[in-house]
């Protein structure tokens, strides 16, 4: 009875200091909340939980002999793969080069730029594009095989121009490098050039000047090259055409020249030269002057 009735003064107190505009709060009666409190859960902390190994854990870990192996072999390997690595007998130091005829074996090996790397770090398709920079190469191939072999097999550029200055005679390839001359450049076009457009291998002939000397020397042999009138070439007669640098009027030139065939051939008129870059107007010279 006096447990009960000092419940009942309790929860009266509370009610009137609820009524009375008090705070929120908790009032516990034997393990139970006044009606209308918050109610505030005593909080539950789980135990942190340890990730060091206690020394008998680690212990254990040994004490079992196929872990102790495994952890061995990992050890092993990987000190194996450090040694080979580093080791000389997987380091490139030359190769085998096949397919070059003009360029010589050292300039392709030193493009490649495999000398002192290790067969792990090659890149073969770097070392490709590195190879096929060179201005004489078309195509390159690399293949590794271990301990340390290298070959490279390249595809050249083929030589379309015979290029003659006072520095030398120099070959035009298909891209318009100037290049090495092959050993047999009798089937070339071959162009005297008198003003030396071309100095030195490794230079570029502008595109529309080795259109134009193919288109050129198709029809009429041997050109010769100036800067002011461009290709020239001589006729049956021995009388100096000059036809310019623009391929597309070959077909125009060779009309005009075949309609002029009977006046340059006149040798009571002899001619000095035939300028048909304007196709529909040529221009002649006699050798005592214009026509």
């Amino acid at each position: 009875m006096r447990g009960s009735r000092g419940n009942r003064k309790q929860t009266l107190r509370a009610w009137r200091e609820r009524r009375a505009g008090g705070a929120d709060f908790v009032a516990e009666v034997r393990g139970a909340a006044v009606p209308g409190a918050v109610r505030v859960r005593p909080r539950h902390r789980a135990p942190t939980p340890s990730f060091v190994p206690s020394p008998s854990h680690v212990g254990s870990w040994f004490a079992r002999p196929l872990r102790i192996g495994l952890l061995v072999l990992v050890v092993a390997a990987v000190g194996g793969a450090i040694l080979v690595w580093r080791s000389d007998h997987f380091v490139v130091s030359g190769a085998y080069v096949n397919g070059n005829a003009r360029v010589p074996a050292q300039s392709i090996f030193a493009a490649s730029g495999l000398g002192g790397r290790s067969v792990f770090a090659v890149r073969r398709y770097k070392a490709e594009t590195r190879i096929e920079a060179l201005p004489d190469v078309r195509d390159a191939r690399v293949r590794v095989t271990l301990p340390n072999q290298v070959s490279i097999t390249v595809v050249e550029t083929e030589p379309r121009l015979l290029w003659t200055t006072a520095a030398g005679r120099m070959a035009i390839d298909e891209n318009g490098y100037a290049v090495f001359p092959p050993a047999d450049g009798s089937g070339l076009v071959q162009v005297a050039d008198e003003t030396g457009v071309i100095a030195s291998t490794g230079q570029r002939l502008p595109e529309q000047l080795l259109e134009a000397a193919l288109a050129y020397g198709q029809h009429f042999g041997q050109l010769a090259y100036r800067k002011d009138v461009g290709f020239s070439a001589l006729s049956d007669a021995g009388v100096e055409i000059r036809l310019g640098t623009d391929p597309q009027l070959v077909d125009r030139q060779l009309a005009t020249l075949a309609a002029l065939g009977e006046r340059l051939a006149d040798r009571e008129r002899p001619v000095a030269y035939v300028d048909v870059r304007f196709a529909e107007h040529p221009f002649i010279r006699a050798h005592g002057g214009a026509e």
